[in-house]
Protein backbone atom coordinates (compact mmCIF):
# COMPACT_ATOMS: atom_id res chain seq x y z
CA UNK A 1 0.00 0.00 0.00
CA UNK A 2 1.22 3.85 -0.59
CA UNK A 3 1.78 6.21 2.19
CA UNK A 4 1.73 9.51 0.30
CA UNK A 5 1.03 12.73 1.53
CA UNK A 6 -3.05 13.96 0.57
CA UNK A 7 -2.24 15.57 -3.05
CA UNK A 8 -5.55 16.74 -3.25
CA UNK A 9 -9.10 17.76 -1.84
CA UNK A 10 -10.43 14.71 -3.27
CA UNK A 11 -7.91 11.89 -2.65
CA UNK A 12 -7.64 9.80 0.29
CA UNK A 13 -3.55 9.94 1.20
CA UNK A 14 -3.34 5.79 0.82
CA UNK A 15 -4.17 5.92 -3.12
CA UNK A 16 -1.58 7.51 -5.79
CA UNK A 17 -3.28 9.62 -8.12
CA UNK A 18 -1.26 10.79 -11.74
CA UNK A 19 -0.90 14.45 -10.08
CA UNK A 20 1.45 12.56 -7.23
CA UNK A 21 3.06 10.43 -9.93
CA UNK A 22 3.61 13.29 -12.10
CA UNK A 23 5.27 15.04 -8.98
CA UNK A 24 7.94 12.27 -8.75
CA UNK A 25 8.41 12.26 -12.37
CA UNK A 26 8.61 14.48 -15.11
CA UNK A 27 9.85 14.09 -18.63
CA UNK A 28 11.04 16.28 -21.31
CA UNK A 29 10.44 16.59 -24.82
CA UNK A 30 13.02 13.29 -25.48
CA UNK A 31 11.45 11.16 -22.90
CA UNK A 32 14.52 11.68 -20.12
CA UNK A 33 12.90 11.42 -16.75
CA UNK A 34 13.61 13.58 -13.48
CA UNK A 35 12.61 11.79 -10.45
CA UNK A 36 12.08 13.78 -7.03
CA UNK A 37 10.72 11.97 -4.18
CA UNK A 38 10.98 15.19 -2.52
CA UNK A 39 8.27 16.56 -4.40
CA UNK A 40 5.95 13.65 -3.41
CA UNK A 41 7.10 13.55 0.59
CA UNK A 42 7.09 17.62 0.74
CA UNK A 43 4.48 18.22 -1.47
CA UNK A 44 3.05 22.12 -2.29
CA UNK A 45 -0.16 22.39 -3.66
CA UNK A 46 0.08 24.95 -6.52
CA UNK A 47 -1.62 28.27 -7.07
CA UNK A 48 -2.04 30.10 -10.54
CA UNK A 49 -4.36 31.84 -12.26
CA UNK A 50 -4.65 28.73 -14.81
CA UNK A 51 -5.78 26.52 -12.31
CA UNK A 52 -7.55 28.72 -11.22
CA UNK A 53 -9.58 29.32 -14.74
CA UNK A 54 -9.32 25.59 -15.54
CA UNK A 55 -10.70 24.54 -12.19
CA UNK A 56 -13.82 27.00 -12.88
CA UNK A 57 -14.03 25.99 -16.32
CA UNK A 58 -14.36 22.13 -15.80
CA UNK A 59 -17.71 22.97 -12.70
CA UNK A 60 -19.10 25.18 -15.16
CA UNK A 61 -18.69 23.18 -18.71
CA UNK A 62 -19.39 19.48 -17.21
CA UNK A 63 -21.38 19.88 -14.51
CA UNK A 64 -23.34 23.07 -15.47
CA UNK A 65 -22.02 25.06 -12.18
CA UNK A 66 -22.42 28.43 -13.71
CA UNK A 67 -18.88 30.36 -13.11
CA UNK A 68 -20.61 33.61 -12.14
CA UNK A 69 -22.33 32.09 -9.10
CA UNK A 70 -18.78 31.72 -7.72
CA UNK A 71 -16.31 33.79 -8.68
CA UNK A 72 -16.04 37.87 -9.02
CA UNK A 73 -14.68 40.34 -10.80
CA UNK A 74 -12.07 43.02 -9.07
CA UNK A 75 -9.79 45.54 -9.99
CA UNK A 76 -7.35 43.76 -7.01
CA UNK A 77 -7.55 41.42 -5.48
CA UNK A 78 -7.34 41.46 -1.63
CA UNK A 79 -5.30 39.43 0.71
CA UNK A 80 -8.30 36.73 1.59
CA UNK A 81 -9.19 36.56 -2.14
CA UNK A 82 -12.86 36.24 -0.89
CA UNK A 83 -15.75 39.38 -1.70
CA UNK A 84 -19.09 38.33 -0.88
CA UNK A 85 -18.78 34.99 -0.52
CA UNK A 86 -17.20 34.43 -3.96
CA UNK A 87 -14.10 34.29 -5.15
CA UNK A 88 -12.19 36.78 -6.51
CA UNK A 89 -10.52 37.09 -10.16
CA UNK A 90 -8.58 39.76 -12.20
CA UNK A 91 -10.56 41.74 -15.20
CA UNK A 92 -7.92 39.34 -17.39
CA UNK A 93 -9.26 36.40 -15.50
CA UNK A 94 -12.96 37.12 -15.99
CA UNK A 95 -12.42 38.13 -19.96
CA UNK A 96 -10.97 34.09 -20.21
CA UNK A 97 -13.52 32.48 -18.26
CA UNK A 98 -16.10 34.25 -20.30
CA UNK A 99 -14.19 33.65 -23.79
CA UNK A 100 -13.88 30.21 -22.86
CA UNK A 101 -17.52 29.33 -21.43
CA UNK A 102 -18.99 31.15 -24.64
CA UNK A 103 -16.47 28.90 -27.19
CA UNK A 104 -17.29 26.14 -25.05
CA UNK A 105 -21.40 26.54 -25.28
CA UNK A 106 -21.38 26.95 -29.14
CA UNK A 107 -18.76 24.59 -30.12
CA UNK A 108 -19.19 21.84 -32.62
CA UNK A 109 -17.76 18.70 -30.71
CA UNK A 110 -18.38 17.00 -34.44
CA UNK A 111 -20.63 17.13 -37.40
CA UNK A 112 -23.45 15.32 -35.73
CA UNK A 113 -23.32 16.93 -32.14
CA UNK A 114 -22.15 20.06 -29.92
CA UNK A 115 -19.95 19.92 -26.99
CA UNK A 116 -23.33 20.38 -24.71
CA UNK A 117 -24.75 17.44 -26.69
CA UNK A 118 -21.64 15.19 -26.05
CA UNK A 119 -21.65 15.81 -22.50
CA UNK A 120 -25.43 15.53 -21.63
CA UNK A 121 -25.10 11.73 -23.08
CA UNK A 122 -21.87 10.71 -21.28
CA UNK A 123 -20.35 10.54 -17.58
CA UNK A 124 -18.60 13.02 -16.50
CA UNK A 125 -16.48 14.35 -13.54
CA UNK A 126 -15.80 10.57 -12.60
CA UNK A 127 -13.87 9.26 -9.99
CA UNK A 128 -11.93 6.49 -10.88
CA UNK A 129 -10.16 3.77 -8.28
CA UNK A 130 -8.71 0.72 -8.99
CA UNK A 131 -8.76 -0.64 -5.13
CA UNK A 132 -5.79 -3.55 -5.88
CA UNK A 133 -3.36 -1.23 -8.00
CA UNK A 134 -4.08 1.80 -5.05
CA UNK A 135 -4.86 3.89 -7.87
CA UNK A 136 -7.23 6.70 -8.19
CA UNK A 137 -8.27 9.88 -10.95
CA UNK A 138 -10.77 11.51 -12.15
CA UNK A 139 -11.71 12.00 -15.45
CA UNK A 140 -14.02 15.24 -17.09
CA UNK A 141 -16.05 12.75 -19.57
CA UNK A 142 -15.95 9.36 -20.63
CA UNK A 143 -17.92 8.12 -23.57
CA UNK A 144 -18.74 4.72 -23.14
CA UNK A 145 -20.85 4.88 -26.41
CA UNK A 146 -17.28 5.78 -28.75
CA UNK A 147 -15.13 3.96 -25.93
CA UNK A 148 -13.57 7.22 -25.09
CA UNK A 149 -11.99 9.12 -22.27
CA UNK A 150 -11.57 12.96 -22.69
CA UNK A 151 -10.44 15.30 -20.55
CA UNK A 152 -10.95 19.35 -21.28
CA UNK A 153 -7.93 21.66 -21.22
CA UNK A 154 -8.10 25.22 -20.70
CA UNK A 155 -4.37 26.87 -21.86
CA UNK A 156 -3.09 30.41 -22.46
CA UNK A 157 -2.10 29.65 -25.74
CA UNK A 158 -2.75 26.87 -27.92
CA UNK A 159 0.66 27.31 -30.28
CA UNK A 160 2.46 26.72 -26.59
CA UNK A 161 0.35 23.81 -26.20
CA UNK A 162 0.91 22.38 -29.38
CA UNK A 163 4.49 22.02 -29.18
CA UNK A 164 4.25 20.81 -25.81
CA UNK A 165 2.16 17.57 -27.13
CA UNK A 166 4.33 16.64 -29.82
CA UNK A 167 7.06 16.05 -31.36
CA UNK A 168 8.55 16.12 -34.50
CA UNK A 169 5.28 15.80 -36.15
CA UNK A 170 4.37 13.30 -33.66
CA UNK A 171 1.71 12.80 -30.36
CA UNK A 172 4.51 12.16 -27.54
CA UNK A 173 4.00 9.70 -24.97
CA UNK A 174 6.32 11.49 -22.87
CA UNK A 175 3.86 14.42 -22.61
CA UNK A 176 2.03 14.82 -19.01
CA UNK A 177 -1.43 15.51 -20.64
CA UNK A 178 -1.30 11.72 -22.88
CA UNK A 179 0.40 10.16 -19.56
CA UNK A 180 -3.30 11.68 -17.62
CA UNK A 181 -5.16 9.75 -19.88
CA UNK A 182 -3.20 6.27 -19.82
CA UNK A 183 -3.68 6.61 -16.17
CA UNK A 184 -7.21 7.40 -15.96
CA UNK A 185 -8.04 4.42 -18.91
CA UNK A 186 -6.11 1.78 -16.65
CA UNK A 187 -8.24 2.44 -13.54
CA UNK A 188 -11.10 2.47 -16.11
CA UNK A 189 -10.41 -1.22 -16.74
CA UNK A 190 -10.85 -1.47 -20.48
CA UNK A 191 -7.63 -1.38 -22.20
CA UNK A 192 -9.32 -0.71 -25.59
CA UNK A 193 -10.18 2.83 -24.94
CA UNK A 194 -8.74 5.81 -26.55
CA UNK A 195 -8.54 9.34 -25.40
CA UNK A 196 -9.21 12.80 -26.20
CA UNK A 197 -8.20 16.19 -25.44
CA UNK A 198 -10.46 19.06 -26.30
CA UNK A 199 -8.16 22.25 -25.58
CA UNK A 200 -10.16 25.75 -25.45
CA UNK A 201 -7.07 28.55 -25.68
CA UNK A 202 -8.03 31.59 -23.79
CA UNK A 203 -8.53 33.53 -26.72
CA UNK A 204 -11.32 30.97 -28.25
CA UNK A 205 -9.55 28.69 -29.89
CA UNK A 206 -10.37 25.14 -29.98
CA UNK A 207 -9.17 21.92 -30.68
CA UNK A 208 -9.53 18.34 -30.75
CA UNK A 209 -6.89 15.83 -30.51
CA UNK A 210 -7.28 11.85 -30.80
CA UNK A 211 -4.89 10.21 -28.58
CA UNK A 212 -4.81 6.78 -30.25
CA UNK A 213 -4.62 3.35 -28.27
CA UNK A 214 -0.83 2.73 -29.25
CA UNK A 215 0.42 5.75 -27.78
CA UNK A 216 -1.91 4.65 -24.37
CA UNK A 217 -0.11 1.98 -24.37
CA UNK A 218 3.29 3.33 -24.31
CA UNK A 219 2.52 5.66 -22.11
CA UNK A 220 0.83 3.34 -19.50
CA UNK A 221 4.16 0.70 -19.89
CA UNK A 222 6.63 4.21 -18.84
CA UNK A 223 3.87 4.63 -15.75
CA UNK A 224 4.00 1.48 -14.44
CA UNK A 225 7.61 1.61 -14.65
CA UNK A 226 7.35 5.09 -12.84
CA UNK A 227 5.29 3.63 -10.35
CA UNK A 228 7.98 1.19 -8.99
CA UNK A 229 9.99 3.19 -9.02
CA UNK A 230 8.14 5.46 -6.86
CA UNK A 231 7.50 2.56 -4.52
CA UNK A 232 11.48 1.54 -4.36
CA UNK A 233 11.79 5.25 -3.42
CA UNK A 234 9.65 5.77 -0.83
CA UNK A 235 11.22 2.63 0.65
CA UNK A 236 14.97 4.00 0.30
CA UNK A 237 14.35 7.56 0.28
CA UNK A 238 17.70 8.99 1.13
CA UNK A 239 18.55 6.67 -2.32
CA UNK A 240 16.68 9.11 -4.25
CA UNK A 241 18.10 12.20 -2.34
CA UNK A 242 19.39 13.28 -5.65
CA UNK A 243 16.94 14.20 -8.34
CA UNK A 244 18.10 11.43 -11.16
CA UNK A 245 18.25 11.58 -14.94
CA UNK A 246 17.69 8.91 -17.09
CA UNK A 247 18.94 8.94 -20.98
CA UNK A 248 16.11 9.77 -23.32
CA UNK A 249 15.43 7.42 -26.22
CA UNK A 250 14.02 9.21 -28.76
CA UNK A 251 13.07 6.58 -31.11
CA UNK A 252 10.20 5.18 -28.67
CA UNK A 253 8.30 8.66 -29.52
CA UNK A 254 8.31 6.91 -33.35
CA UNK A 255 7.99 3.87 -31.71
CA UNK A 256 4.76 4.26 -29.74
CA UNK A 257 2.66 5.98 -32.96
CA UNK A 258 1.90 3.61 -35.78
CA UNK A 259 0.49 5.97 -38.26
CA UNK A 260 2.25 7.94 -40.76
CA UNK A 261 2.12 11.83 -38.88
CA UNK A 262 0.22 13.33 -36.43
CA UNK A 263 -2.26 15.17 -38.71
CA UNK A 264 -4.53 11.54 -38.27
CA UNK A 265 -4.89 12.80 -33.99
CA UNK A 266 -5.15 16.50 -34.94
CA UNK A 267 -8.95 18.06 -36.08
CA UNK A 268 -8.59 22.33 -35.81
CA UNK A 269 -12.00 23.17 -35.83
Amino acid sequence: MYSLPLDSRYWDPSYLTQSTLSNFAQYDCYGSPTYNIHAVINPTRPESDLITIGYAMDKHITEGDNFENSYIKVSKRSEEGVKDGKIEVTGSMWDAMQTITDRADSFQYSPLETLTDLIKRSDKQVTLQDDTRRLKGKADIIDRQNKLIIDIKCVWSMLNFMRDISFKGFINPYNRYVRQLAFYRAINGDMDYEGELIVIAHDGQCIVIRITKDVLDFAWSMIEKDIDRLKEALSNPTSFAVTLKMPSDVSAIRAANTHDSADDWFEIL
